[in-house]
């Protein structure tokens, strides 16, 4: 029994007992206290897995809260990332199911995965892909904005198919993590047709 009752004792501990608990501080003398706590710190020494167990279900937990809100946001803000018309796309502005990719020209993650974006978009005619610019390397690299400027530039003055070319071009450069250059992307910008 003894086995049973300590596991729950700092299991209760560690979840931070306060008065909405069954047991309340209160209930105990300061000498119950004392050896519970006792207990608690000698049961936690010598099984240190609890508090690794408690911490992984604590990470657990908070991804849990971050996913759910971010399904939350992307819910409540569906029309505006779907149906906003100054944003870079390509395939039917009316598609049933639409893809959004965020990303920056000088990131290596969204270049690796550039060609695969775009076989997905050859496979399924059908679906809008959008593209949300997004430099978030602007401050350590200049062409990261000028890259996405000169997108969505392209796109409000020549549409979706010039954009297609210019945004495939600047992924078929290889060139990320401040290798692609101004240069660059004003040649991209002029094959493309701009």
């Amino acid at each position: 029994m003894k086995k049973l009752i300590l596991p729950l004792m700092v299991t209760a501990l560690l979840a931070g007992c306060n008065e909405t608990t069954a047991v309340n501080n209160k209930d105990f003398s300061p000498e119950q206290k004392a050896q519970i706590e006792k207990i608690a710190s000698q049961y936690i020494i010598e099984h240190p897995e609890v508090l690794v167990k408690a911490s992984e279900t604590l990470q657990k937990q908070q991804m849990q809260a971050q996913e759910q809100s971010a399904k939350q946001t992307v819910i409540t803000y569906a029309d505006k990332l779907v149906k906003n018309d100054k944003t870079p796309f390509v395939g039917p502005k009316d598609a049933k199911v639409n893809v959004i990719e965020f990303f920056d020209y000088q990131c290596m993650y969204c270049s690796k995965i550039a060609p695969i974006v775009k076989s997905l978009e050859q496979a399924n005619p059908d679906v809008k892909f959008i593209f949300k610019e997004t430099p978030i390397f602007a401050s350590r690299w200049d062409a990261s904005k000028y890259a996405a400027d000169m997108g969505n530039w392209i796109f409000a003055h020549n549409g979706s198919a010039v954009y297609g070319k210019y945004h495939d071009a600047v992924f078929a450069t290889g060139k990320d993590e401040g290798k692609l250059t101004k240069q660059d992307i004003n040649s991209i910008a002029t094959k493309a047709g701009c």
